[in-house]
């Protein structure tokens, strides 16, 4: 099985933390939703039902931080 792009992985886990942070804002539907996040809200609704291949690691990190969330990235290189 092929391993995914580490960018996919990220996305996904992105997504799946705007996801639980907006569920957790209880906001009254999926428009305002996606205005608070400054997405369309196709995009939110593709999102949501996890298409990730059309939108950038730049946007999702965008939308987090409009809604309050705190991201970091870390970057090492491998010992051994």
């Amino acid at each position: 099985m092929a391993k995914k792009p580490l960018s996919r992985t990220f996305r996904k886990q992105l997504a799946d933390a705007l996801v639980a942070r907006v569920e957790t804002l209880g906001m009254p539907n999926h428009s305002a939703e996606a205005r608070q996040l400054g997405l369309s809200r196709a995009r939110w609704a593709g999102i949501r039902a996890g298409e990730l291949d059309l939108i950038s690691l730049d946007k999702l990190v965008d939308a987090a931080d409009r809604i309050g969330l705190v991201v970091r990235l870390s970057v090492t290189r491998p010992y051994g």
